[in-house]
């Protein structure tokens, strides 16, 4: 684990203390997943996140796959 002195250390701490995840849908909009969870790439690879919150996409247009950048917005994704 990171010293927790540093940003690092003080992220890392921040998910470790984060309650269990959950995931609320939002209308027309990403999934958001809150807590202490891992998102692991196509290939098993965990993917990098510097906080206890993520907006997955669901309308399948964003550039940052598998997180939303907001595109829903522009499609006119509906769900």
């Amino acid at each position: 684990m990171a010293d927790n002195n540093t940003d690092e250390g003080r992220q890392d701490t921040a998910i470790e203390n984060a309650p269990a995840a959950s995931i609320r849908i939002l209308k027309n909009g990403p999934a958001v997943i809150r807590g202490n969870f891992t998102i692991t790439g196509a290939e098993g690879e965990p993917l990098s996140l510097d906080r206890p919150i993520a907006s997955i996409c669901r309308c399948g247009s964003s550039k940052k796959k598998p997180f939303c950048d907001g595109s829903h917005i522009k499609s006119g994704f509906t769900d």
